[in-house]
């Protein structure tokens, strides 16, 4: 992923992601990026060995999580002040 330009979702193969403020931004941009090329990455995650844990489908399974992840985004986004955040885990 880090191939792709992506910065903050790679770093969750070592830690947990925290994102607020102008980060979010940036957050939504990468799952937008994945989103685009979603077989393709799904593809060489698989090539990779990287399990995928699915019910079936990797690619729906990915396109799941993404836009889980955008979604917790626009409502990081709806908090008073500006003050929601994305927690990955």
């Amino acid at each position: 992923m880090r191939a792709l330009g992506l910065h903050i979702l790679p770093s969750l193969a070592t830690t947990d992601v925290r994102v607020s403020g102008q980060e979010l931004a940036a957050l939504e941009g990468e799952v937008n990026v994945l989103r685009a090329g979603l077989r393709g990455v799904v593809d060489a995650l698989l090539e990779q060995g990287v399990q995928v844990v699915s019910n079936g489908d990797p690619y729906a399974t990915v396109l799941a999580r993404l836009e889980n992840i955008g979604e917790a985004v626009r409502r990081a986004r709806e908090m008073a002040n500006g003050g929601g955040e994305v927690v990955i885990d």
